[in-house]
């Protein structure tokens, strides 16, 4: 992903039903480039688009995190029995004094002491089973990533760089315009990070200077 992928991903993590033109225009791009990476990140399975509902307003009001110890040597089972759980919305697998975290939001107290006696208790391979009780969230979790996505790779210098080209034929074809395929140029804009991207003219530059 360059630069114009994740700030189209960070305007749809604010309003996931932001017009292509209103991301354009606040990115200075095309309506067109914005819409044609968009299809391309769902397509690649980078996002997807769903409804997250507040479970507060419809009546989950008791979020509970487990902490569970479980056989080491059954582990996946296990979260993989804590999954099929209807009131468990998320299962993880940890390292530490619990190898597996799970949340389950439910409207009581009540319904907990049900969970995990009904549901929770019986599964086979766990040990001990720990609660934590959620009071008051600052941060609600919701399934997005962070906002500040890290940057792109940087090449270690200009002669990895070189290496990477050697294959590729960076002179303009007879028209003036670049000869690289899509293809090729995908491997430019991801081997640079971007920081070549679209800067043919450098490109050749470099080649030339180091050859």
């Amino acid at each position: 992903m360059d630069e114009n992928d994740k700030n189209i991903l960070r305007h749809l993590m604010e309003d996931g039903r932001k017009s292509n033109v209103d991301i354009a225009d606040a990115m200075g791009v095309s309506e067109e480039t914005v819409r044609r990476r968009k299809v391309s990140l769902q397509r690649d399975g980078v996002y997807e688009i769903v409804a997250v509902p507040d479970h507060r307003k419809l009546g989950y009001g008791v979020e509970i995190l487990l902490g569970i110890e479980a056989d080491s040597s059954q582990t996946d089972e296990v979260a993989e029995a804590l999954s099929e759980v209807d009131e468990v919305y998320r299962v993880s697998c940890a390292t530490g004094s619990f190898n597996i975290f799970a949340w389950l939001m439910v409207r009581s107290m009540e319904d907990v002491a049900a969970v995990l006696r009904e549901k929770i208790r019986g599964i086979p391979g766990i040990d001990r089973v720990s609660t934590f009780c959620c009071i008051e969230p600052k941060k609600p979790w919701t399934p997005t990533a962070p906002r500040s996505f890290p940057p792109n790779e940087r090449p270690e210098s200009a002669s990895d760089v070189l290496t990477a080209l050697e294959s590729i034929d960076l002179a303009p074809s007879a028209d003036g315009t670049s000869a690289t395929t899509e293809g090729e140029q995908n491997v430019l804009d991801s081997l640079a990070g971007g920081v070549f991207a679209g800067r043919q003219a450098e490109m050749v530059q470099i080649k030339a200077t180091l050859g």
